[in-house]
């Protein structure tokens, strides 16, 4: 099923220093499916699952047709969600480098692909995972026709079912999420279109062409005598009819012959005499088993093992219902998803520090709680800030440690010191 080429703007934020506007876009799914070695000639296009275990592979592709080719990405992941986990591993990530149809192909005529880009562990059901593709975007803009998408097969017998764009139910569709930064200060996402100018006023209709005259109509000629009608000749006579002949007679019916009288029964033949006994047959086969014995004592209950790290974010979304005052630190060890805080009394936008970027696919959502005091520039603004160590948009002249906007900012982690908008 194909879905629309143009992406969706998510946010453009303003970024503290000198540093031109980011601005970030989800791009939709142009096709997935899977392909098995299990069932080598079957297409599984319209399947709400992407099966990935040994044996069986997952293509997904996107549309990029929507950008120039001078467009650049900052930054850009593949987020894919873990629906089903049956045993772990790792998934590896490939180039595709031939063309495919999601309606149609299947594993014996699946596509070419290069040597494995990345891997990512898997462990657990409801949980989205991140791969950084950026070289791999890039080199899509650059060149559209070589965007074929990407295989995602198993790696150490991981066994998962992600959410295919089919998938109506828990509907996390595989997607590429891109932060743009135009190179030296570029330009940023259009502006909103100006409203429609007055309508001039119409000009004098143009006079009308001089009507020719109608041509004079020729005469009718004259219609010919009709002809006599010729005289009816006289009908010839109707002929005798024949005598009719008279009928024969019916012959007499013949006498039935006498039937014959019954033959003796024969006399009946002697019994014989009795056979011998047959062998013994084989012993039958043994009794199904006798019940099992009553269960044994149950055992006490053991001790609760420390809680583990926070782990990868899943589509259970956790709201911190606590409104914390401007300045607030996260904790690292904090489960929710959606933090909450207040504008200060003073002025200025609501700020929160961010935790450490330390677990893969943690997401965070900040929302301002309420407005500044009135005639305030700041009001219902969030700003936040990293941790020492830790930057927003990823490494080089793209990197901010704090971001400010005028809405809930959304981000995710990459487990390693780094925090990227999606909303």
């Amino acid at each position: 099923m194909t879905t629309s080429a143009f992406p969706r703007i998510v946010a453009v934020l303003l970024v503290t220093g000198a540093l031109p506007a980011l601005w970030a876009s989800d791009v939709p799914t142009l096709g997935d499916t899977y392909v098995s070695s299990g069932a080598a000639g079957s297409n599984f296009g319209t399947a709400a699952s992407l099966s990935i275990a040994p044996g069986n592979s997952a293509l997904v592709q996107f549309d990029l047709s929507a950008y120039p080719p001078s467009t650049t990405a900052s930054v850009a992941f593949l987020r894919v969600f873990v629906n089903t986990f049956a045993s772990g591993g790792s998934l590896a990530y490939s180039q595709v480098t031939s063309p495919w149809t999601e309606s149609t192909v299947t594993f014996s005529t699946q596509p070419t692909v290069a040597p494995s880009f990345a891997s990512i562990p898997v462990s657990a059901a409801k949980s989205f995972l991140y791969v950084d593709v950026t070289p791999l975007v890039n080199a899509w803009l650059a060149n559209p026709a070589a965007n074929f998408g990407v295989q995602i097969s198993s790696l150490a017998g991981a066994n998962v079912l992600l959410d295919s764009k089919e998938n109506t139910l828990t509907s996390h569709p595989p997607a590429l999420e891109i932060v743009f930064l135009p190179a030296g200060g570029g330009a940023g996402p259009n502006g909103a279109i100006g409203p429609t100018g007055a309508t001039g006023p119409t000009g004098p209709a143009g006079p009308g062409g001089v009507k020719g005259p109608t041509g004079a109509t020729g005469p009718f000629g004259p219609t010919g005598p009709t002809g006599a009608t010729g005289a009816v000749g006289a009908a010839g006579l109707a002929g005798a009819a024949g005598a009719t002949g008279p009928t024969g007679a019916i012959g007499p019916t013949g006498a039935s012959g006498a039937t014959g009288a019954q033959g003796l029964a024969g006399a009946g033949g002697a019994t014989g005499p009795t056979g011998a006994v047959g062998p013994t047959g084989p012993t039958g086969a043994t009794g199904p088993q006798g019940l099992p014995g009553f269960p044994g004592t149950l055992g006490p209950t053991g001790a609760t093992g420390p809680q583990g790290a926070n782990g990868p974010s899943g589509n259970v979304f956790t709201f911190d219902t606590t409104i914390h005052p401007s300045g607030y630190t996260i904790p690292d060890t904090d489960r929710f998803i959606y933090y909450l805080a207040n504008n200060p009394t003073s002025g200025g936008p609501a700020t929160l520090v961010l935790p450490h970027a330390n677990v893969n696919g943690k997401i965070l959502i900040a929302i301002p709680a309420n407005a500044s005091p009135v005639g305030s520039p700041d009001g219902n603004r969030i700003l936040l800030n990293c941790q020492a160590g830790d930057t927003i948009w990823g490494s080089g002249p793209s990197s901010v440690t704090t971001i400010e906007s005028q809405r809930p900012i959304g981000l995710f982690s990459n487990g390693s010191g780094r925090w990227f908008l999606f909303m």
